[in-house]
């Protein structure tokens, strides 16, 4: 396919995937409110449709927090809100103040997750159920040859599931994290040393870790996992925590995988993960060489980091070892999970080789967009996705019916 066929596709494309989402989320409000009875019920139905996305806006640009924005950026703040039926803050993330005529490249937060939900619900929901669950995620890996990080133990309800019959398993630093959470949400490095874990203020011999995990897992399970570290080729922009690399696969219409972007994402001082909504910082990784350009981070997408904030090793022009590799293990992820229109995936570079840390069905665009600094227009992403929500819709145009949703 040529450039410019190429680039009048993806447009086209971009503009399919903001109608969708316009439509599904519509469907969705319809499902919700259920065909109201009375003139009443059914105009504030129509209302709430039409004009939550302004008053949103209006009310978010007039909060304490975003006083400093001038008359204009307030005004086309909104217009975007209302347009797109999207947070307002996509506004200053992509920085449309300079960007404006670029606003419908790209695909923002609340519609790629709409998105990417739907698509999982309506064409992988087997595929998807094991993917959001750590502990299938880890046993379908074992059935497919993928080299996974184990799971040494299981809590669940406030009883311990399942744990190894011997104990020395536990003489090594240890790593908790809800099976069912993302961004790291609740995750927790135990620091080993004389028999005891360290974690923030906790301190627990081998029956008090497993007691407070317990009595954690009455509110989401658990997965006890060894902690990971990173290679020492890459320690250097790494910071303490885990870092990671996230490729994001796509299913091609003809059924085949591949490769359409990357980046390593690599932890800051004082941080147990690699987070990019928890303050991680971003690189891009070009596909071919493995080379990775400036890093950015989600709170400051302006500001292109050279070097590391903490080791002040040079992240610009890094190339990442055992690259190649890390491809074919994402592709070979994704054939293991073949349903998945998109897939993000997190593969860590250890001592040992290359291991799967996670695959996330429902992966953040920002991190690409802001990494890349382009919309997603400019990726083959975009032209995936756009095939699959007509393919998806034309099966089951609404999708399930969730929550009152802000946009």
């Amino acid at each position: 396919m040529s450039r410019d066929h190429l680039g009048q596709a993806n447009h086209t494309a971009i503009h399919a995937i903001h109608r969708h989402y316009r439509a599904i989320r519509r469907e969705q409000h319809l499902a919700w409110h259920a065909t109201p009875r009375g003139v009443l019920p059914r105009l504030r139905s129509v209302l709430g449709w039409s004009f939550r996305p302004t008053f949103n806006a209006i009310r978010w640009y007039f909060s304490e927090s975003t006083k400093h924005h001038r008359g204009r950026d307030i005004l086309r703040g909104i217009l975007f809100s209302a347009r797109f039926r999207v947070h307002p803050s996509g506004y200053d993330q992509y920085y449309l103040q300079k960007n404006w005529n670029r606003r419908a490249e790209y695909v923002y937060d609340d519609e790629f997750m709409c998105i990417l939900g739907f698509l999982n619900w309506a064409l992988a929901p087997e595929d998807s159920k094991d993917m959001y669950d750590k502990r299938r995620f880890y046993k379908r890996g074992l059935a497919h040859g993928l080299a996974v990080i184990p799971i040494i133990a299981e809590f669940e309800g406030g009883d311990v599931l399942s744990q190894p019959d011997n104990d020395d398993y536990f003489s090594e630093d240890l790593f908790s994290k809800p099976c069912n959470l993302s961004m790291g949400r609740g995750a927790s490095l135990w620091r080993f040393s004389n028999g005891s874990y360290r974690s923030g203020e906790f301190c627990f011999d081998l029956r008090g870790l497993k007691e407070h995990l317990a009595k954690l897992s009455l509110s989401y399970p658990i997965a006890l996992q060894p902690r990971i570290y990173n290679h020492r080729d890459v320690q250097p922009i790494s910071g303490e925590a885990l870092s990671t690399i996230r490729i994001v696969t796509i299913k091609r219409p003809s059924g085949t995988f591949e490769v359409a972007g990357g980046v390593f994402r690599m932890g800051v001082e004082g941080s147990v993960a690699d987070n990019f909504n928890l303050g991680g910082v971003a690189a891009p990784i070009d596909l071919q060489s493995g080379v990775l350009g400036f890093g950015v981070r989600k709170g400051d997408p302006t500001r292109r980091w050279v070097k590391h904030p903490d080791t002040n090793t040079s992240i610009q022009g890094f190339v990442l070892p055992h690259w190649d590799a890390a491809k074919t293990l994402a592709l070979k992820a994704h054939a293991a999970f073949s349903t998945m229109p998109s897939v993000g995936w997190d593969i860590a570079i250890t001592p040992s080789g290359l291991i799967l840390v996670e695959g996330n069905a429902m992966w953040g665009a920002d991190i690409i967009q802001l990494a890349y600094d382009k919309p997603l227009a400019e990726t083959a992403i975009s032209e995936c996705l756009a095939h699959h929500l007509a393919v998806a819709r034309a099966v089951m145009p609404g999708g399930p019916v969730v929550s009152r949703s802000v946009v």
